[in-house]
């Protein structure tokens, strides 16, 4: 029997796309064995998987993450505030991921396993380059981000551009590309430093570029009419569309008949990282719609309701809600821009409003103007007034809704799991 072990950080974002595909590989007959953080393991449990938890510092609570990381958002911090996920979240706990994973798979046989892996888990680049130790099969990264390679045809990542082809367009993504890899070197030093202390013999290549190089095969968990065409693009990595997350059982809270009737629905949420400070987002959602006829529902991320929180007769909120029980009735999403929200919304056909400013927020929300289905305001603290406005032309300007669509057709399209099979496949063939 093959033997997949999948991998992922323990952010419920980055978790979450990747259960269905494991409840998938299972009842397919594949030996699946799921390591991440030991808060997610009644997750994990559920799609049929193995659990293993991390270790040390690598297994921290997700859904923790301004109280456990504060360099994260400190404003002292002398890192870019778009570097800070990578200097502080991501590449920390390489050291320790490469040691469970070996560990892992030390316990069968390496060369028929294939290993499966979330984008920001790293445990698998020590080996890949050049530390001793066993190297499975194969490697598929399952990007669960927006395409972060570099390219002449775009901008940098992080610098949240719309993409230029053009001569000069070119000329401009080369001198950012330098422009923002300079910035980057302290953050790159340090991860060279990480690798090193694992007896790496071969140089990373530039952080945000190794995402997607470093695997065998890198499926983008996504539709291509949200990513920027590049025209180099390597052979090895390819659109795979955007699971479906069943959800577990939903226990309606007492008012949701309101959102069944409602005539019009705003969703406004901050997902689940970037929601210590509701007063980012959330308030001034609430606030901007505060005397409409609109039903505004507004979910915390699985944080309680502070009682700090001004709700608005015409609003309700909920630590948690699932967004395929929200999203059918949403007129419009409200969100930081958390790319798993994003394409939920956009599965959905429903058009957003975005307004993140940490890790990769601001360039989804960049992909999603660009790519009609929405309005990106460019701050992570907009005013109540910016964003009712937002609101309200993604309402009456029915092309937002008619690209929202557009995205929904083609995240139908997809077979994900057959992608995903297919390349396990292809990696035990050799």
């Amino acid at each position: 029997m093959t033997r997949v072990i999948m991998a992922s950080i323990p952010l419920l974002g980055h978790l979450l796309p990747l259960l269905p595909i494991s409840r998938g590989l299972v009842e397919r007959g594949y030996d699946v064995t799921f390591l991440t953080g030991s808060s997610l393991r009644g997750r994990v449990e559920e799609t049929g998987a193995r659990f293993r938890s991390l270790r040390g510092g690598s297994d921290f609570d997700g859904s923790r993450i301004p109280e456990t990381f504060p360099e994260f958002t400190t404003a002292d911090s002398d890192i870019h505030p778009r570097d800070r996920g990578a200097r502080y979240l991501w590449i920390p706990p390489i050291l320790e991921q490469h040691a469970a994973m070996q560990e892992l798979l030390a316990e069968g046989d390496a060369a028929e396993t294939v290993v499966l892996h979330e984008g920001f888990f790293h445990g698998l680049w020590p080996v890949l380059l050049g530390s001793q130790g066993l190297r499975p099969a194969g490697v598929v990264c399952l990007g669960v981000s927006v395409l972060t390679l570099s390219s002449d045809d775009t901008a940098p990542y992080t610098v949240a551009l719309a993409p230029d082809d053009s001569a000069a367009g070119r000329a401009r993504n080369r001198r950012l590309t330098n422009e923002v890899q300079r910035r980057f070197a302290p953050v790159q030093r340090y991860l060279e430093d990480c690798l090193a202390a694992t007896g790496t013999t071969r140089r990373a290549p530039y952080y945000w570029d190794a995402h997607s190089l470093l695997a065998d095969t890198t499926l983008l968990l996504g539709v291509p009419g949200l990513e920027y065409p590049r025209r180099e693009l390597p052979g090895h990595i390819s659109f795979a569309g955007r699971p479906l997350v069943a959800d577990r059982t939903f226990d309606p809270p007492d008012w949701w008949d309101d959102v069944e009737r409602a005539d019009r629905v705003v969703f406004v949420t901050q997902g689940t990282v970037d929601n210590g400070d509701f007063d980012k987002l959330v308030s001034p959602t609430l606030d901007a719609l505060a005397d409409s006829d609109i039903l505004v529902v507004a979910t915390l991320g699985g944080r309680p309701v502070p009682s700090s929180l001004g709700v608005p007769r015409n609003a309700r909120v909920a630590p948690y809600l699932p967004y395929n029980a929200v999203l059918p009735h949403a007129d419009v999403m409200v969100s930081n821009g958390g790319l798993g929200g994003v394409h939920a919304a956009l599965a959905h056909g429903v058009p957003l409003v975005l307004g993140g400013e940490t890790e990769d927020k601001p360039d989804v929300a960049a992909r999603v103007e660009w790519a009609g289905a929405g309005i990106d305001l460019r701050t992570g603290a907009p005013t109540p007034s910016v964003v009712g406005k937002a609101v309200k032309k993604v309402l009456a300007d029915r092309t937002f809704r008619d690209s929202a669509l557009r995205l929904k057709a083609e995240h139908a399209a997809f077979d994900t799991l057959g992608r995903v099979v297919h390349s396990i496949e292809r990696s035990l063939r050799g």
